[in-house]
């Protein structure tokens, strides 16, 4: 063997060993890279929504979702098109795309919170809150079609009509489609038009009036709780608060005095006229200047209103949502049973039950003595609720830029410019020294009359002429 063929078979060894070394090191980097990785929870989400799980896998939770989903959907008339696991913000409420009769629908299978205080354990609730979840028909309330509950678990399952083009509100303000994931499509929003917030404005308004209606807390609005179908906002996704689920302004709510449902709409009201969620209540000070003055004096009136917080209707009758709305007849019936239900779930925003109704019982009183106090108490206008309200709203609306919202007072001073309180009545007016009456002569001055009674002075003693005796 010459020294030719010496150095070919060398040549052929060494090529040959580092080919097998890149085989091995390439199966070795093949089978690192095929390692599941789990990527953390966004700590966001856990602060808007209730805490995940670390140990359990968030593809195990999906699995485990599909698995119900299709365990229900194989005895019903529905068809599951496919699932729709992060396109919210809570990570334990799952949903799936349906199809039934060539229509779309959304299933949402929510779990039960920490707060629940409904015993799902008891046939009698789950029929209750199955019957209260589909018992609302308002134009501004997406419609719960179906409501059931998973055999042997706590997880409730709703069946509503599914906006698959439109979406949601916070879809529509950052301009995506609803299919994809919470956390990749809200990035940069854009400002809706001062019509458009007016009119969405006021249907949510409705939305929120008509579940105060029937004393049905909803603190869980937010821009992605608010369905555009057809054009037309409808509240969904009230079934949270008799499944106990954490608000999504829970933080906000403890911080304030005012209703969570007025919070809730104030920070709806932001994002729609800047694009952007209102994580500091102090960002409403430096509203951009393209914000309409309306939208900047109700956000004022309603994060930083003092000592009187302002109300649903209060916000409502202002001029800027004077447009028109559906006003269909009201079809909900709230029977004993429901309404009884819907106490016993509590607030709907973790207030434990006996601060909520210290809460309510100190409202009462305090607008009971105000309106006891007020010298119009007794004026038609203060005998309207919804009169004084509108005419207050109206009077701010036509002060300067730089004056808020006010909503202390239920009826309008003088000085504001508003319509004139009504005159007092006669008894009233004969009070007042520069009253036009004629006063009988002998008789002493009311005025005087009272301060004598409050000083103490003894009155002197009538003397009167009985002529009762019948003569004969």
């Amino acid at each position: 063997m010459d020294n030719t063929q010496l150095y070919i078979i060398l040549a052929a060894l060494v090529i040959g060993v580092i080919l097998l070394v890149g085989i091995v090191l390439l199966v070795f980097w093949y089978k690192k890279s095929q390692r599941p990785q789990y990527s953390p929870i966004d700590d966001y989400l856990e602060s808007v929504t209730s805490q995940r799980p670390r140990s359990v896998p968030v593809q195990e939770k999906q699995q485990s979702a599909l698995m119900n989903a299709r365990f229900y959907l194989r005895s019903s008339n529905y068809q599951l098109k496919g699932p729709l696991y992060e396109i919210g913000s809570r990570p334990n409420k799952y949903h799936f795309h349906v199809r039934k009769d060539r229509n779309d629908y959304l299933l949402g299978i929510v779990p039960r919170g920490k707060n629940c205080r409904l015993s799902l354990n008891s046939n009698t609730t789950r029929v209750n809150v199955r019957a209260l979840v589909s018992v609302f028909q308002h134009p501004y309330v997406m419609p719960t079609l179906e409501a059931d509950f998973l055999p042997g678990r706590d997880l409730l399952l709703t069946f509503r009509p599914y906006s698959k083009k439109e979406g949601s509100l916070k879809d529509r303000i950052h301009r995506v489609k609803p299919h994809k994931r919470y956390d990749e499509k809200y990035t940069r929003g854009t400002a809706l038009k001062p019509k458009q917030i007016a009119t969405f404005g006021r249907q949510i308004l409705e939305g929120l009036l008509f579940f105060q209606l029937h004393d049905y807390p909803y603190p869980h609005l937010h821009c992605g709780n608010v369905i555009v179908l057809n054009g037309v906002c409808r509240l969904t996704d009230y079934e949270n608060s008799l499944m106990g689920l954490k608000p999504h302004i829970s933080l906000l709510s403890s911080l304030h005095s005012t209703s969570p449902e007025v919070l809730a709409f104030g920070c709806v009201l932001y994002e729609m006229a800047t694009g952007q969620e209102l994580e500091d209540p102090r960002l409403i000070k430096r509203l951009p200047t393209s914000c309409p003055d309306a939208v900047r004096q109700i956000l004022e009136a309603i994060f930083y209103s003092k000592p009187q917080s302002a109300t649903l209707e209060d916000v409502a009758a202002h001029p800027f949502f004077d447009v028109p709305c559906e006003q269909d007849p009201d079809l909900t019936d709230i029977t004993p049973e429901l309404a009884q239900c819907i106490r016993a779930a509590g607030p709907g925003d973790g207030t434990p039950v006996a601060k909520a109704k210290k809460k309510r019982s100190a409202r009462k009183i305090g607008a009971t003595s105000s309106a006891a106090s007020s010298p119009a108490a007794s004026s038609p206008a203060a005998s309207s609720p919804a009169a004084a309200p509108s005419s207050a709203m109206r009077t701010a609306s036509s002060t300067p830029k730089s004056s808020s919202v006010k909503f202390a007072s239920s009826v309008p001073s003088p000085s504001s410019g508003g319509p004139a309180p009504p005159p007092p009545p006669v008894s009233s007016s004969l009070s007042s020294s520069g009253s036009s009456l004629p006063r009988p002569s002998g008789t002493p001055d009311r005025g005087s009359l009272l301060s004598s009674i409050r000083s103490g002075t003894k009155l002197k003693k009538a003397e009167t002429n009985d002529r009762s005796t019948p003569l004969i």
